[in-house]
């Protein structure tokens, strides 16, 4: 239960931040110094520094396949139900993931989120 919570948080937080730099780069902010900024500061961590690379560079080249996402949060929303806890984040993160796979995604780093974010259009609304 332990690993499978950690993983919601990793992915969570994956997704987070491969949105952000999407935000980020169309408004026209230096995406390096941006995250650079960043893990100075509360949002900082271990997934950020070890992304913010590839996510400067537009690199997908493996470390952490995407399809894992999609298979840990799967195994997150399994413990949750198990213990009858609605997840807020897994369904989307699991539906985003999935979607990222179903695009043909799936085999690169998880930092192809970035990509398939930014290649969904603009909003509707």
């Amino acid at each position: 239960m332990a690993k499978a919570c950690n993983q919601l948080i990793c992915a969570a937080e994956i997704v987070a931040i491969s949105e952000a730099s999407v935000v980020a780069e169309r408004a026209g902010l230096d995406l390096a110094k941006l995250l650079n900024l960043l893990q100075g500061g509360y949002a900082g961590s271990v997934i950020m520094n070890d992304k913010t690379p590839k996510l400067v560079a537009h690199d997908y080249s493996v470390s952490a396949q995407a399809a894992f996402v999609h298979k840990d949060v799967s195994a997150y929303l399994d413990t949750a139900r198990a213990t009858g806890t609605r997840s807020v984040l897994g369904g989307p993160i699991a539906n985003a993931a999935e979607q990222l796979i179903d695009a043909g995604l799936g085999e690169q780093d998880s930092a192809v989120f970035q990509k398939w974010i930014a290649e969904r259009g603009t909003p509707k609304d």
